[in-house]
């Protein structure tokens, strides 16, 4: 029967090591769950603490806050809902934002589309020296982060949440090529197609007169 559960157990870990988050569980469980810490009395104190932490890492994980600037090029996966910062207001005189939202980053962090549309400043704030992160396509400062951003986040308050992304993606100028909204693309593209068509109109004509001359 011992040998059954180790089984059944074993393969279990495998069906969840498939996900990224999930094989860091595997590990951690295959560790923790290792004769040389099972025969430890101590160990056996702080399995449900164990068990408390991996549960509640993948519960953030699965019910993460995604954020957007409003083109889609920035793409923020934030552990916890933005709150407002009003501790932190002292950056909008920097970034011209009305208010600042907080927030910390999850595992899948910040992904950028398209990096060249994309540009980083410095601010002072007493000791502190942040990097505020701007999007040049939608041309707004999206978040502000003290070094690499593992720790407080402040956000523009004008980023999109869940329901705001799924729109921008069905938006006219939204491109399946670069994966964001590039303003005036659809408009640009039109006039491009009445223009060649000007000129097929004008090349005909052109062959006409010539034919009945």
């Amino acid at each position: 029967k011992k040998k059954k559960k180790k089984k059944s157990f074993s393969l279990l870990v495998v069906q969840l090591s498939t996900v990224s988050y999930w094989g860091l569980v595997h590990r951690l469980v295959l560790h923790f769950f290792s004769e040389t810490h099972l025969s430890s009395v101590t160990s056996r104190r702080f399995l449900p603490l164990i068990f408390c932490r991996v549960l509640s890492g993948s519960f953030r994980f699965f019910t993460m806050t995604v954020a957007s600037c409003s083109c889609l090029n920035f793409t923020l996966h934030l552990a916890t809902p933005p709150v407002p910062s009003p501790e932190n207001a002292w950056l909008c005189g920097s970034t011209h934002w009305k208010s600042a939202l907080s927030s910390t980053l999850a595992m899948a962090g910040v992904v950028v589309r398209v990096d060249p549309l994309c540009s980083q400043r410095k601010v002072n704030h007493g000791w502190e020296i942040w990097t505020v992160h701007t999007c040049r396509n939608c041309a707004i400062d999206v978040f502000a982060a003290v070094g690499g951003g593992d720790g407080l986040l402040l956000l523009n308050p004008l980023l999109l949440l869940d329901d705001q992304r799924e729109s921008k993606i069905r938006h006219v100028d939204y491109s399946d090529v670069f994966k964001i909204v590039l303003e005036g693309a659809s408009s640009a593209s039109s006039a491009s197609a009445s223009s060649a068509s000007s000129v097929s109109a004008s090349s005909a004509s052109v062959s006409s007169a010539s034919a009945s001359a």
